[in-house]
């Protein structure tokens, strides 16, 4: 029979050995949990094999400290669970769904967060959505091979980013910014429900506005005008783009807002078909100019007078209350003080205004003052050839 050799142990409970029980370099093994002990020559119990020393294929056991592996590890359970806050994997790619032999599960990943109860948001593609990939939160049930979305909770969740590429199928955006420019590149811009009502501008600085599926009006940097129906109405049925065509009056209506710019006839109405300019305006309200000062409002050749025409002032002067006065017009002046006048033959009515008194001159060798005496009461001019009565007069005959 072959010897046996038999190392100290405890078969009673789970007390590891101490120093008192086993010497230096001795070896004790405890049946209760499977652990293997040994004491080195500094007097310390280390744990060399059994729980808590090395992993166990035959039972859950517990790894402390940390573990390298070398080669590759496959986890062949169905549940893994990591504890770990700090995950690092060096693959760049991260592959799901391993053994997915058809196209029936969802593939992404979620995430549990609690709002008020557990809810798990995350990003998958939809296996039966046509694999379209789906950002969502709010989902009350915890997602297994597919996501339900038809849970109460769930939401499409926002996505915060910068897009680029094409926008396919039917996108719906609401209450967008542009931050800088939106570049149509000549593409139809559709404004209403049933798509027949747009505007494009596929023609290099031309803009097409279509209503009801056809195009209606175009408009360049010379012209805004109907794309055929010269008889669109403008504003009511009696104003219509044909009457900006044909020469004659052109009625707008309502108010007419000028801001910086000018009407002419070849700016409205001018087309291959018609460019007869219109010879007139006519506005049932308001025409509004808001140039600033320093740029006249109107341009204007002609000189013929303006009927009805009332301004309140006359370069820059405030006209008065009664008729103004003509240089060439015979009118008669009230209330007037004139300084300094200089009159050619005036004449003064008589007393019933039917005759007048003319002050006729003769040619002066320069300019002579006629002094008027200082009057102490009311007194009559002396005429040479008037029978008049002279009183208080000094007839002087002169020296010799």
């Amino acid at each position: 029979m072959a010897s046996t050799i038999k190392i100290k142990r405890n078969t009673v409970n789970a007390t590891a050995p101490t120093t008192s029980n086993i010497e230096r370099g001795e070896l004790a093994f405890v049946e209760d949990n499977q652990r293997l002990y040994y004491r080195d020559n500094s007097d310390n119990i280390l744990v060399i094999g059994g729980e808590g020393s090395f992993l166990r294929s035959d039972t859950s056991d517990t790894f402390t400290g940390d573990l390298t592996i070398t080669g590759n590890l496959e986890v062949q359970g169905t549940t893994t669970e990591i504890d770990s806050t700090t995950v690092t994997i060096s693959d760049p790619l991260v592959k799901y769904a391993k053994d997915n032999t058809a196209d029936a599960v969802d593939t992404g990943f979620y995430a549990k967060y609690v709002d008020g109860s557990d809810k798990y948001a995350g990003f998958v593609r939809d296996a039966s959505d046509s694999g379209k990939f789906i950002l969502f939160d709010g989902v009350g049930a915890e997602p297994t091979s597919t996501v339900n979305t038809t849970d109460a909770g769930f939401n499409k969740a926002t996505l915060k980013a910068n897009i680029e590429g094409n926008l396919l199928g039917s996108p719906t955006i609401t209450a967008a910014t542009v931050a800088t420019s939106f570049d149509m590149d000549g593409k139809e811009l559709i404004l209403d429900a049933d798509g027949d009502t747009s505007i494009t501008a596929d023609t290099d600085d031309q803009i097409d506005i279509k209503i009801g599926g056809a195009d209606e009006i175009k408009i360049t940097g010379t012209e805004i005008a109907p794309a055929a129906n010269g008889g669109m109405s403008l504003g009511t049925s009696a104003k219509k783009f044909s009457n900006l065509y044909a020469s004659g009056t052109v009625d707008l209506g309502s108010n007419v807002n000028i801001d910086g710019g000018s009407v002419d006839g070849a700016a409205i109405g001018a087309n291959a078909a018609d460019t007869g300019a219109f010879t007139s305006i006519s506005a049932s309200s308001q025409i509004t100019s808001t140039l600033t000062t320093g740029t006249a409002p109107f341009s204007i050749a002609s000189t013929t007078v303006v009927s009805n025409l009332n301004a309140d002032l006359l370069d820059g002067k405030h006209a008065p209350a009664g008729d103004i006065i003509g240089t060439s017009d015979t009118q008669t002046m009230t209330n007037k003080t004139l300084t300094s006048p200089t009159l050619t033959t005036p004449q003064i009515n008589d007393t019933s205004a039917n005759h007048q008194y003319v002050f006729a001159v003769s040619e002066l060798a320069s300019d002579r003052t006629v002094t008027l005496p200082l009057l102490t009461a009311n007194d009559t001019f002396v005429f040479a050839d008037h029978t008049q009565t002279l009183t208080n007069k000094t007839i002087d005959g002169g020296t010799f």
